[in-house]
């Protein structure tokens, strides 16, 4: 699992060059790598949610806390993008929707690591 993000790093490219060079316009490889970086968000906020929630219910004390607004971030960017990728495959979606979500994603995301930061500065005053 540590490696994925990196091969992924190094394999678009590749599908990039392979799809100029295999006669592609550019607004189908466009639109083809689009569809790529809405799978790979959904893969990695199914994956947050599914480790957020499980952290979540073995954890105690703060760390609930931030457990809870990453879980919530995570969820909102889930919907954010599957929206978009049902959008592009021609089922019209609002763009207020998806913004409203994007923007809601984007609060929780700073919520989480406000609250993560309050956490690892009481968590580092206990333990000096």
């Amino acid at each position: 699992m540590m490696i994925l993000p990196f091969a992924l790093m190094f394999l678009a490219p590749v599908i990039f060059i392979f799809l100029i060079y295999s006669g592609k316009r550019i607004e189908e490889i466009t639109g083809i790598m689009s569809s790529i970086e809405n799978f790979v968000w959904i893969i990695g906020s199914s994956i947050t949610i599914y480790t957020t929630y499980l952290l979540g219910m073995k954890s105690t004390g703060s760390f609930t806390n931030f457990y809870m607004f990453f879980h919530f971030a995570a969820i909102f960017a889930l919907l954010w993008k599957f929206l978009g990728f049902i959008g592009s495959i021609s089922c019209p979606v609002p763009y207020s929707i998806r913004e409203i979500l994007e923007t809601l994603f984007g609060v929780f995301a700073i919520i989480s690591i406000i609250v993560l930061r309050k956490m690892l500065i009481n968590l580092s005053k206990r333990i000096s």
